[in-house]
């Protein structure tokens, strides 16, 4: 290059001549060079990502449940029950009668029966490593003590609401789903004024009484058409 810069040019050079675009011409040749090297990165594990430490946060974000509803409802619980339970219960009244000044009373007496209970098994089980026990960043003994005496207590809920049932025989329980289903389908206006008036009739319509649904049966149940007035 210098030797046909010298001849275009008349000039003989004490040294060598360089073309003066060569500065630009090696700047994109080192360019291309970069271009065909990998960077470091965090996102491939091999060219930099084990480097990159992996930090855990607790606590950890807790899964969403099913809420538990008995205790706000006023569900009586008995704790301490080892055997079989007997509750005596009243199924019939004393009867009252208008008579005259003199005239005689009937002699009446109240009935009794029992709800007789009987013990089942609600439990859950996990099994975990000595290694896994060891190393975690979570306190993994904890946690799965806290997941299964949530999923039990929920499933005791479950069980207490099929017990609670008013018709049994007529409920429909999916466990996988934990839904009930009263109605046996989608349920109509007058099937739920009916089913308020039934317990209302049969003088059970306490204070603080309250639907319990799922959020899917209660959005149903709210698009129910009323009847119109007449």
């Amino acid at each position: 290059m210098s030797r046909n810069l010298a001849k275009e040019s008349g000039i003989e050079p004490e040294g060598l001549l360089v073309p003066f675009d060569l500065e630009a011409d090696m700047g994109r040749a080192n360019r291309t060079r970069r271009m065909m090297h990998r960077d470091l990165n965090v996102g491939t594990f091999g060219q930099g990502g084990a480097f990159v430490q992996t930090t855990i946060l607790t606590p950890i974000i807790e899964i969403l449940r099913n809420r538990m509803v008995c205790d706000r409802l006023g569900v009586q619980g008995m704790a301490g029950l080892e055997g079989d339970i007997a509750v005596p219960r009243q199924t019939g009244a004393a009867t009252a009668y208008s008579v005259g000044e003199s005239a005689a009373l009937t002699i009446s007496t109240q009935t009794l029966d029992q709800v007789l209970l009987s013990p089942k098994r609600v439990g859950a089980w996990n099994q975990y490593t000595r290694r896994l026990l060891l190393q975690s960043s979570v306190d993994v003994e904890n946690f799965i003590r806290d997941d299964l005496m949530k999923v039990v207590a929920i499933d005791w809920i479950v069980s207490s609401l099929m017990v609670m049932a008013p018709a049994p025989s007529r409920w429909n329980y999916e466990h996988a789903r934990h839904r009930f289903d009263y109605f046996g389908g989608t349920a109509t206006w007058a099937e739920i004024v009916s089913l308020e008036t039934a317990i209302a009739a049969a003088n059970a319509d306490a204070d603080g009484m309250a639907y319990v649904t799922t959020p899917t049966s209660k959005g149903r149940l709210k698009r129910l058409p009323k009847p119109a007035l007449v």
